[in-house]
């Protein structure tokens, strides 16, 4: 190459690094209009990326890989402020108030599916359970439930939270003082092995709420046998009386009707 040419490109080059950026100082000051912004929109309308359908060689992933060798991250050490967080979480909170932005977010995510029909490899596979970082450790009970509520942790959250029917028959129980108790996620007896919804453990009655999908309720799946009929009759084997509230029953009565059946089944009893 001649020098004179040589000479040329390092003084554009030096010209370039003392220019000033046009939008430096300029922070929250520049903002694009609304009619410039959707003509920037229209214009790249069709157009596919320059990037599309083509993939980097092995040489360029190695030569990226060694020129980010030793640089360390800018944002590394650094955390968000609570003045920050707050600004962030009040401008997302305005935007999703938004209901133009809400439908577009709806609309974008139609018909995503990027995983359905894909299944790992087998090397996948293997490679996942060597970097499992639990791997060949035991893992307690407790542990298991704060996995499945890892928000959830604290000891109100170590039972089982009622549904809609256990929390009607919880309220009857308290309001007129009925000998049961709501078991939540175990059992507090060892003499059973399945648990119950509410027990009286002096006077051996259990209180049984079955919902009508789960249950399989003969109103609405007159063709299937009732699955839980083992289940009543094992405990019947062990000396418990059982009663049984189905959901429908119990979303159609009120308090004090719940209240007098609970107690017909306690006099009896």
């Amino acid at each position: 190459m001649p020098e004179n040419i040589q000479q040329s490109d390092q003084l554009n080059i030096s010209k370039r690094k003392k220019r000033i950026a046009w939008n430096k100082g300029k922070k929250g000051e520049w903002k694009i209009s609304k009619e410039h912004l959707q003509a920037i929109i229209n214009a790249n309308k069709g157009r596919s990326p320059a990037n599309k359908g083509k993939h980097p060689t092995e040489e360029t992933i190695r030569k990226l890989c060694e020129s980010h060798k030793g640089k360390i991250p800018w944002n590394k050490g650094k955390t968000i402020s609570e003045e920050t967080k707050k600004k962030i979480g009040e401008s997302v909170k305005k935007k999703l108030a938004d209901k133009e932005v809400k439908e577009k977010m709806i609309h974008a995510r139609k018909g995503r599916t990027p995983n359905k029909g894909k299944h790992h490899t087998e090397e996948t596979k293997r490679v996942m359970s060597n970097n499992c970082p639990w791997k060949g450790q035991h893992i307690s009970e407790q542990h298991r439930l704060n996995m499945c509520h890892p928000k959830k942790n604290s000891r109100k959250w170590r039972q089982k939270q009622p549904t809609k029917p256990e929390q009607k028959i919880i309220n009857v129980i308290l309001n007129y003082n009925l000998p049961f108790m709501f078991t939540g996620i175990k059992c507090p007896t060892k003499e059973l092995k399945c648990k119950p919804d509410f027990m009286s453990i002096e006077r051996k009655l259990i209180i049984e709420v079955f919902g009508n999908f789960f249950h399989k309720n003969s109103v609405y799946f007159p063709n299937i046998e009732q699955s839980d009929e083992k289940r009543l009759s094992y405990l019947r084997r062990k000396g418990w009386k059982n009663l049984v509230l189905w959901e429908e029953e119990i979303n159609s009565s009120s308090d004090e009707q719940l209240y007098l059946k609970i107690l017909r089944f306690i006099n009896e009893n």
